[in-house]
């Protein structure tokens, strides 16, 4: 299993285009890391950018990428327990 990745796109595409939709990314933004199938997860695609205008690159994977179904800018993270997200 992999270890868990930082991300700040997720990107949802159909079941077993996780590798197109990726290298499509890699191509229009060569400094990108695409992880597809991110622990084993089908039909997504996480990103780290490490460009600062997030919402440009989101809204140019939009433009590009037709297989991508969608596509959302990561604000937040935290862990999935009930005590964490309470507070």
């Amino acid at each position: 299993m992999q270890e868990p990745v930082r991300a700040d796109i997720i990107v949802t595409c159909k079941l077993g285009f996780e590798r197109v939709v990726a290298s499509l990314i890699q191509e229009l933004c060569p400094e990108c890391e695409a992880v597809p199938s991110p622990m084993g997860y089908m039909g997504l695609v996480l990103l780290e950018a490490p460009t600062q205008n997030i919402d440009a690159l989101v809204n140019h994977i939009r433009e590009k990428v037709p297989e991508a179904e969608k596509v959302f800018k990561v604000d937040a993270e935290c862990n999935a327990r009930l005590q964490e997200l309470a507070t």
